[in-house]
């Protein structure tokens, strides 16, 4: 006898099982008539800024510890992120208006999006107004929490 496989019912686990069978995602028939986001989309973008994050966060923290002042391309690192931030932005707007549902409360998932995009713009103003290599550090934090943010956004959009 073959163990009962635990069906995958959200996010990146349902994505993942998805493409493992072959099959395409579609919502479980004990939902409501309402649309689903493409997990294909949202789950590549979660990705996509976790990666960026940790990379963000790898590099900066390494510079700044090291002793260097913020240049020019340190800033670019922390644009892309926040590049990265307000295309997941757009992209949940749009898909708001578009008539999907959030499962978790719509409140708490805006304070979050809106947290996001502040989060590096406000710990570079901060850090630039005396540049040092703690500004580096500070923004490795701040991608850091913009990452928890990044999950937690991923688990009140599908109701972890």
């Amino acid at each position: 006898m073959e163990p009962l496989a635990r069906p995958a019912t959200h996010g990146w686990t349902r994505w993942c099982a998805a493409r493992t069978n072959g099959s395409t995602v579609t919502p479980p028939a004990t939902q409501p008539a309402s649309r689903v986001a493409s997990p294909h989309v949202v789950d590549g973008l979660v990705v996509a800024l976790l990666v960026a994050c940790a990379a963000a966060a790898l590099v900066l923290g390494v510079e700044g510890l090291r002793g260097r002042d913020p240049l020019w391309w340190h800033l670019g690192v922390v644009a892309a992120v926040e590049v990265l931030l307000l295309v997941q932005a757009v992209v949940a707007v749009v898909l708001l208006v578009q008539g999907d549902q959030i499962a978790g409360s719509a409140g708490v998932f805006i304070a979050y999006l809106v947290g996001t995009l502040l989060a590096l713009p406000l710990t570079l103003l901060w850090g630039l107004g005396e540049p040092s290599r703690w500004t580096l550090v500070a923004l490795a934090v701040a991608c850091l929490v913009v990452a928890v943010l990044v999950l937690r956004l991923d688990q009140i959009w599908v109701g972890a």
